[in-house]
């Protein structure tokens, strides 16, 4: 186990956020602060066009771009953003935030970038299509490390930590373990179509209960948000951290707790987003840079308020106990309800979306097998993962998702040029006109030509 935490400590340690960062600047630099100088349209391609018809549409063998939205935020919206926040504060402080923060703003241009490819090449396998079009050898070993992931950080440790919640609530392990596994199989044997009508049912309904939890617990200590705000700029840059030489562990806590929340640089969603209902590469990037942007800077954001504001990271360094009592100190005797319940429906969003990653990954690996194959795996795993602590495969798929960086990010240095042609060209077709008043339809540019993936 100690060596599977320094193994674990050495692949996410300070070059892979080093990389991570400096992926995040170069794209922000390449693209021109686009997301930054068209931040109304940014807005107005995702965020003001969640409940319109065309966010809604989709050809056959394609899901939606509100489809598309939906099931890659199962998949990052996980555990992470409840227990992983806690443990960064209980790690780093308060400054933390500030960090998480810049890494989710920085990830945003490289999720956009990701976004951009997985529609340019229709990479229906996921990132190790376009990964392919740079060397074949190292989609192959994404895609190994992509299946790895799904199994270990996307499966087993979500279904032990559903079981656990519902355990809190009186159910008993081996129940959770044949109910959960039979939703999974239900939903993943149906395949993307199946699984992003789930995603789009469960990921508003999960959001809007958490988001209502926090913003209870917000306004009860309401009086202390000042001084939190104070503290998080005061402690990310502060003197004393500094001193102490304890500055590095703020800025990796924060930056690491980001990246493993909305997983920007992994190239995780590509798969979800290649199938999306959009012939425009850069607005479906967009679409990928929002949903950074509702992970790590609304909820994650929301999770950190809640926990300053009550104080209870001072009194506790367990995240279990911090999340515990900073939900009950503003919910009272439901807050523990509330926990359990949230815990489980972000986890379960999590095993649904990894669910696709995972068989796509599965299928460029494997290209002759049955898809049910990896289906049957999967549920025996979530099965498994609800009657036992996978704290082996928690560390092993920390790896796994480190290591998967590395390829992904290679990839999108060596195809950069691609992203900055069509940044470009949705400029020049898109917003250049509209700027001079000279387009009133869609925000959509001619579509460029299909380029399958190998």
């Amino acid at each position: 186990m100690k060596l599977l935490q320094t193994l674990s400590g050495v692949v996410f340690g300070a070059p892979t956020l080093l990389l991570l960062a400096a992926a995040g600047v170069f794209f922000t630099v390449k693209t021109r602060f686009l997301l930054v100088r068209h931040i109304g349209l940014f807005a107005q391609a995702t965020l003001l066009s969640l409940f319109s018809k065309s966010s809604r549409k989709c050809r056959s063998g394609r899901i939606s771009k509100l489809q598309s939205m939906f099931t890659s935020l199962a998949a990052t919206i996980g555990t992470g953003s409840i227990m992983g926040v806690a443990s960064a504060i209980a790690i780093g402080g308060s400054g933390a935030v500030f960090w998480m923060w810049l890494s989710a703003f920085l990830g945003m241009s490289t999720a956009y970038a990701e976004g951009v490819l997985s529609v340019l090449y229709r990479c229906k396998n996921g990132a190790a299509g376009y990964i392919s079009k740079c060397s074949k050898h190292a989609a192959l070993l994404y895609a190994v490390l992509a299946i790895a992931a799904s199994l270990g950080m996307g499966n087993a440790v979500q279904s032990s930590s559903i079981s656990a919640a519902a355990k809190s609530l009186g159910v008993p392990p081996v129940a959770t373990a044949f109910a959960l596994t039979a939703l999974v199989f239900v939903f993943s044997v149906g395949g993307l179509k199946k699984t992003a009508k789930a995603a789009q049912a469960v990921v508003p309904i999960m959001s809007v209960i958490y988001i209502a939890g926090c913003a209870v617990v917000i306004f009860t200590f309401r009086k202390n948000l000042p001084s939190v705000f104070s503290d998080i700029f005061t402690n990310a840059f502060g003197i004393r951290q500094a001193v102490g030489g304890g500055i590095g562990g703020v800025i990796s806590a924060g930056f690491r707790r980001g990246v493993f929340s909305n997983e920007a640089g992994l190239g995780t969603t590509a798969a979800v987003h290649s199938s999306s209902q959009t012939d425009e590469p850069a607005e479906q990037g967009m679409w990928n840079a929002f949903e950074v942007f509702v992970d790590t800077i609304l909820l994650c954001t929301l999770t950190a308020l809640a926990i300053l504001s009550s104080g209870c990271y001072i009194s506790f360094s367990n995240e279990q106990q911090i999340v515990f009592h900073t939900f009950s100190s503003g919910l009272g005797s439901f807050g523990g309800v509330f926990c359990c319940v949230c815990l489980i429906l972000f986890a379960f969003s999590t095993v649904l979306g990894w669910s696709v990653i995972g068989s796509r990954a599965f299928s460029y690996v494997f290209k002759s097998a049955d898809k049910k194959l990896y289906c049957i795996i999967f549920c025996t795993v979530c099965f498994i993962g609800c009657l036992v602590s996978p704290t082996a495969a928690f560390m092993l798929s920390d790896i796994f998702n480190g290591l998967m960086a590395y390829p992904n990010i290679a990839a999108l240095f060596m195809l950069s040029g691609e992203v900055a042609q069509q940044t470009d060209i949705f400029i020049s077709s898109v917003i250049s006109p509209r700027l001079h008043g000279e387009l009133h339809g869609s925000l959509r540019s001619q579509p460029p030509a299909d380029r399958q993936c190998v």
